[in-house]
């Protein structure tokens, strides 16, 4: 039986493409550079008494910190494709803003450890328009990429670490 290609695509090909689950973490980085994350998921509650933030786990473990402690904090939900885990790598979170973006875009990323990242600005015709390596720490990165020069249109914004590659959608104005 021969089956038309639109129709093996429709029924094999596009679910495994478009079908996503999602990640949710939260990530804390602290003031003497520790940083420890929590799959959303095993997080039963999060309440404070004075200064103290605890995190109550489905488990019954509590930990708890003072407010003062956290440096830097992070919500993230990652679209993942099917099968795939955000475990395995380095690289678990990538959040671009303002998007739309005229001058700058800044971004917020997650690492399981220090190393340098390159970012890459690619256009709709897979040229890369700009190319750029950022010294990253462990846990929690804040960074800005100038876009002043880019003419206004849709690009796709790469963050690539050794072992993981994120790419999201970037509209400049």
């Amino acid at each position: 039986m021969k089956i038309k290609l639109k129709t093996f695509w429709m029924l094999f090909l596009f679910p495994m493409i478009y079908s996503q689950t999602y990640s949710q973490s939260i990530y804390f980085n602290f003031i003497d550079g520790t940083s420890t994350s929590y799959n959303v998921s095993d997080v039963k509650r999060i309440d404070f008494s004075g200064d103290t933030m605890n995190l109550r786990l489905n488990s019954g473990q509590v930990n708890s910190w003072s407010v003062n402690t956290i440096g830097k904090y992070l919500y993230s939900e990652l679209p993942v494709s099917s099968g795939a885990s955000v475990e395995g790598g380095n690289l678990s979170t990538l959040t671009l803003f303002p998007n739309p973006a005229c001058d700058f875009v800044k971004l917020n990323y997650y690492l399981d450890k220090a190393e340098a990242v390159s970012v890459f600005i690619i256009d709709l015709q897979g040229k890369i328009i700009k190319e750029e390596v950022l010294t990253s720490q462990k846990g929690i990165n804040q960074s800005s990429v100038n876009i002043k020069n880019l003419a206004s249109g849709i690009y796709q914004f790469r963050l690539k670490s050794s072992h993981q590659t994120i790419t999201k959608q970037l509209l400049k104005q």
